[in-house]
Formats: structure tokens, C-alpha cells, sequence
């Protein structure tokens, strides 16, 4: 699956390849749904039946995580209403180079 080439400065991914990587991501689609619907299935009877605990179960950790709220920052507004306050309290980070995918189906 990794026969890329270089060819008049374009990659080439083989029809086959990109078959596969097709597959492996409508896999990986699937598996999400199923994980949340499962999720969301425990959620709801653990909620129902009053179990706000954890617990382990045939080598499996349920880790119940309640209500809470998140406070978080508007930084665009705060760089429109405080240029100044904003340029002082950010901070500039690497971040290495990847790539992503998307099907265009």
C-alpha cells in the first residue's frame, strides 16, 4: 500500500492505495459510531439507575465523569477589544509538520 512515487514533481498513489485507505477510514467511521452509541447507551443507564462511580468489569474501566462547567477565553475578541493584553499573554508554539486526509468520495 506504500508504493508511493515521485513522477514530474506530483505524487502518485496507486487506485489500489487509495481502495484500501477508503475501507480502512469507513472502518474507523464505523467503529467511532459504534463507540459512541455504546457510550451513550452506558451513560444513560448508569445515569438512570443513580451510578455516579466508576467500575471495572471483565477487564474493562468505566471511568464516570460528571456534570461540570468550562470556563474558556474568547481570544479573537480579546486580540479585537485588547491588542495589547493579547500580544502579552500569547505564546507562539512548533508544530511539526503532518498531513491529513479527506475522501472525496
Amino acid at each position: 500500500m506504500n508504493e508511493l512515487v515521485v513522477k514530474d514533481n506530483q505524487i502518485i498513489v496507486p487506485e489500489e492505495a487509495i481502495k484500501q485507505l477508503r475501507k480502512l477510514e469507513e472502518k474507523r467511521l464505523e467503529a467511532e459510531m459504534a463507540m459512541k452509541s455504546f457510550k451513550t447507551d452506558l451513560l444513560d443507564l448508569m445515569e438512570q439507575n443513580g451510578i455516579k462511580e466508576g467500575f471495572e468489569v471483565n477487564g474493562l474501566k468505566v471511568v464516570y465523569k460528571k456534570p461540570s462547567q468550562r470556563t474558556t477565553l474568547d481570544s479573537k475578541k480579546i486580540k479585537e477589544d485588547l491588542p495589547d493584553i493579547y500580544e502579552k499573554y500569547s505564546r507562539t508554539s512548533d508544530v511539526s509538520s503532518s498531513v491529513s486526509l479527506e475522501f472525496l468520495w
